[in-house]
C-alpha cells in the first residue's frame, strides 16, 4: 500500500512539489491530467517515478517542460490512453533516456515533444516515425523496412493512413512484410457459419457496460438474419455498436463485426440504425454505425450533419471513409469539391488520399472510380424480384428510371415490392440526375486540366458505367500512343467501336491513352467533320466543346463588369469556389482551384460586406488566372477555355 493517493492533479501537485516525498509512494492510478506537473521544477530525485500507474492519463504537455534535472527511463509507464504530449520534455536539457516502448496508438497531438536542437537520429525509431511522421524529410534516411515495422501494428488511424502510402508508394519494398501483416489480421479475424455462432461468440464476449452506454437501443427494432428467418437478438445489436463505441477514440473497419453483419438482413439493419440515429442524433456510437454501414439517404443525412451537427467534423469525415458504399464515397469526392467549411474540405481530402493509396490509383482517378451504378449494368438495365417475379429497371435517355414487367411499363412500383426496394427506386430516381449534371461539370474541368486516362481506366470509366456512357458516345476524345505521341481524335460509337471524324473505324488498344479533345488543337477541316458527324447522327453534346472562340483572352476578359449579388452567389455556389478576404466580414473574391493543374481562376471584387450587402446590390467583378508555373503553362489555354464555359453561366 502506498503512503499517499491523491484524487485530483492538484493534489498530485503539492506532493511532487516536496522534495522530502519519494515518488514511489504516490499511487497516481486516479490521475488523468499530469499537465506541467514537473514544469520549471529544481527537482533533482525522480526515483520510483517509473513506478507510477499512468494507465488513466490522457495529458502529458509541458510535462517536464524545464526540468533541467529529469533523466528517468519511462518506459515502463502504460500509455494506452495517452492522447497529448506536447512540449512534454521541451527545455529538459540533460533528458536522454528516450522511451521507446510506449503505446502511441492514441496520441493526437505530439508538438515540439523534446528540444528542437536535438539530434533527431538519436531518437529510437519506433518514437521518432510517431512523431515526425507527417514530415517525411526527418525520417527518410530510416530504412523503409523498419519504418513499416515500427507501426505495422499501430492502431493510430493516422499512422495507419501513413501505413497505406508506404504500401501504395514502396510496395515492391515491402511486398513480404505486407503480405506478413495481412496474414496475421487474417488470423485474428472472426468468422461465422451461421447466427447461432455469432450468439455464441457474442454470449462469451459481451460487456455489461454496453447495457448501460446504450440503453438507448431498444429492443423494438425488427432486425432480421439474411434469410429473414429469425430476429436478432437485442444484444447482437448493442456487441456491434459497443464495439466501435470502445474504439472512437481511433475508429477502424472491424472485420469481426463485418462478419457479423453479413448473416443480417442488410435493409433492416440499415433501417434500425437510421431509426435509432433520428431519435438522438448526438450518440457517437449511433453517428458511427451510420458513418460506416449506411447507404442512401443514410449517409446524404448524414453529410448535411457535417455542417451544422457533428463535431469535430473532421473526426466524422474519417468514418465516412471507412464505408465501402460507392454512394458514401461520391458523397465524399463532392464534400472535398464543394464544401464552404475549410475544415470539413479538408479532412474529406486527407482521407480520400488515404483511400486512393488503398485502393493503389493514382488520387486524380478516385473521383472516376466512386461514382455509383446502383447495380444497373452498362446498358442501364437491372433484374429485381419480388415473390418469385421478375421486373426489369432501366434508365431511358432523358435519364429517367421506369419498371418493366412481361415487356410492359408499369406506372407505379408493385406493391409485392419490398419497403426498402420502393425506397430505393424513389432514391435512384432523385439522384441518377444529380451524379450526371455534376459529371457534366467534371467534363468541364478535364478538358481544362488535359489529364490523360490508360485504355482500361478509360473504359472502365466511360464505357461501363452507364451513366458516362453519354459521355464516351457525344464527346470527342484524344487518343495518344505508347510514348504519349497524338495519334487522332475519335469517339465511341455506342456498339463497342470507335470512330474518328470520318467514320472510319478506329482501333485502341490497352497501351493507348485517352484524354478530352482541346478545340484549339484541331485544324478547322476536322472541327466542321466533326460537326457534320455529329449534327447527321443528331448528337447535341453535354458540354460546348466544338464552340470557337477567335481570341481567347478577349473573350475571358469580356466577363468583367458589374453583377448583381444575388446572381455572383448563385454562380460561386454552383462551382467550388472558395471566398478569401483580409477583414472576415469583407469578402474580397473567390477563387476556383483545379487540383490536376494547379490552376485557379480569380474573381476579385470591389469588396462586399457580409453585414450590409443585399442581394440586388451590383458588384463589380475582375477576372484573373493564377499560380501559372512552368509545369502548367502549356494548360493556360485550354484553363481559360473551360473558365469560359463556366463564366458563361454567369450570364443565365
Amino acid at each position: 500500500m502506498k503512503k499517499y493517493k491523491p484524487q485530483t492533479k492538484e493534489e498530485l501537485k503539492k506532493l511532487v512539489d516536496d522534495e522530502s516525498i519519494y515518488l514511489g509512494d504516490i499511487d497516481t492510478s486516479n490521475i488523468a491530467n499530469m499537465t506541467e506537473l514537473f514544469r520549471n521544477s529544481k527537482r533533482k530525485n525522480f526515483e520510483g517515478i517509473e513506478t507510477w500507474n499512468t494507465s488513466k492519463v490522457t495529458d502529458m504537455s509541458l510535462m517536464f517542460n524545464n526540468a533541467q534535472y529529469f533523466n528517468h527511463d519511462l518506459n515502463s509507464w502504460n500509455t494506452e490512453n495517452l492522447k497529448k504530449i506536447n512540449y512534454m520534455f521541451l527545455g529538459a536539457s540533460n533528458f536522454n533516456k528516450y522511451p521507446d516502448k510506449w503505446n502511441l496508438d492514441n496520441i493526437k497531438e505530439a508538438y515540439d515533444v523534446f528540444n528542437k536542437d536535438i539530434d533527431i537520429k538519436k531518437l529510437p525509431i519506433n518514437l521518432r516515425v510517431n512523431l515526425y511522421f507527417e514530415d517525411f524529410e526527418k525520417i527518410k534516411d530510416i530504412n523503409i523496412i523498419d519504418i513499416y515495422k515500427s507501426i505495422i501494428t499501430s492502431n493510430n488511424r493516422k499512422i495507419i493512413s501513413f501505413r497505406i502510402k508506404l504500401e501504395k508508394e514502396y510496395y515492391d519494398e515491402l511486398k513480404n512484410i505486407i503480405e506478413y501483416r495481412e496474414s496475421i489480421e487474417s488470423s485474428n479475424e472472426i468468422s461465422f457459419k451461421n447466427i447461432e455462432e455469432v450468439e455464441n461468440y457474442v454470449a462469451c464476449n459481451y460487456e455489461e457496460s454496453f447495457d448501460k452506454s446504450l440503453k438507448f437501443i431498444k429492443d423494438d427494432y425488427n432486425i432480421l438474419t439474411k434469410d429473414k428467418n429469425k430476429r436478432i437478438d437485442i444484444k447482437i445489436i448493442r456487441f456491434i455498436y459497443g464495439s466501435y463505441l470502445k474504439i472512437k477514440d481511433n475508429v477502424r473497419r472491424l472485420k469481426t463485426i463485418d462478419n457479423i453483419i453479413d448473416l443480417i438482413d442488410i435493409d433492416s439493419f440499415r433501417e434500425a440504425a437510421y431509426k435509432i440515429f433520428l431519435s438522438d442524433r448526438s450518440k457517437i456510437a449511433s453517428r458511427i454505425i451510420c458513418g460506416i454501414y449506411g447507404d442512401g439517404k443514410i449517409v446524404e443525412d448524414y453529410v448535411k450533419s457535417l455542417k451544422k451537427e457533428f463535431y469535430p467534423r473532421s473526426y466524422y469525415v474519417y468514418i465516412l471513409a471507412l464505408n465501402k458504399n460507392k454512394y458514401a464515397l461520391k458523397l465524399l469526392c463532392d464534400t472535398s469539391l464543394k464544401s464552404k467549411i475549410e475544415s470539413i474540405k479538408n479532412a474529406a481530402e486527407s482521407a480520400l488520399e488515404t483511400i486512393a493509396n488503398r485502393m493503389k490509383v493514382e488520387r486524380y482517378e478516385l473521383d472516376d472510380l466512386l461514382i455509383p451504378d446502383f447495380n444497373l449494368d452498362k446498358n442501364g438495365e437491372r433484374i429485381v424480384y419480388a415473390e418469385d417475379k421478375e421486373y426489369k429497371l432501366f434508365i431511358d435517355d432523358n435519364i429517367d428510371l421506369h419498371i418493366m414487367y412481361n415487356n410492359k411499363e408499369l406506372k407505379t412500383a408493385p406493391k409485392t415490392f419490398s419497403k426498402e426496394l420502393k425506397s430505393e427506386i424513389t432514391f435512384i430516381r432523385k439522384e441518377i440526375k444529380n451524379i450526371v449534371k455534376s459529371q457534366r461539370d467534371k467534363m468541364i474541368y478535364l478538358l481544362m486540366n488535359g489529364r490523360k486516362y490508360s485504355y482500361n481506366f478509360w473504359k472502365s470509366v466511360y464505357i461501363d458505367n452507364y451513366f458516362f456512357n453519354e459521355y464516351a458516345v457525344k464527346l470527342i476524345w484524344n487518343l495518344y500512343d505508347e510514348n504519349n505521341l497524338f495519334l487522332t481524335t475519335f469517339r465511341y460509337s455506342g456498339d463497342g467501336s470507335f470512330t474518328d471524324y470520318d467514320d472510319n473505324e478506329v482501333k485502341i488498344n490497352e497501351n493507348n491513352s485517352i484524354g478530352l479533345a482541346y478545340i484549339k488543337e484541331m485544324n478547322n477541316d476536322i472541327i466542321e467533320r466533326w460537326k457534320k458527324q455529329l449534327s447527321d447522327y443528331e448528337i447535341v453534346q453535354p458540354i460546348k466543346q466544338l464552340k470557337v472562340i477567335d481570341d481567347l483572352e478577349k473573350e475571358f476578359y469580356s466577363f468583367n463588369g458589374e453583377y448583381k449579388l444575388s446572381k455572383l452567389k448563385n454562380f460561386v455556389n454552383k462551382y467550388p469556389f472558395n471566398e478569401y478576404y483580409e477583414d472576415y466580414y469583407i469578402i474580397d473574391g473567390y477563387k476556383f482551384k483545379e487540383k490536376v493543374s494547379d490552376l485557379v481562376l480569380d474573381i476579385s471584387t470591389n469588396g462586399i460586406s457580409r453585414d450590409n450587402a443585399n442581394f440586388g446590390d451590383m458588384i463589380e467583378i475582375a477576372l484573373k488566372i493564377l499560380n501559372i508555373s512552368e509545369n502548367n503553362k502549356h494548360l493556360v489555354d485550354r484553363f481559360m477555355y473551360g473558365s469560359i464555359l463556366i463564366l458563361e453561366n454567369l450570364l443565365n
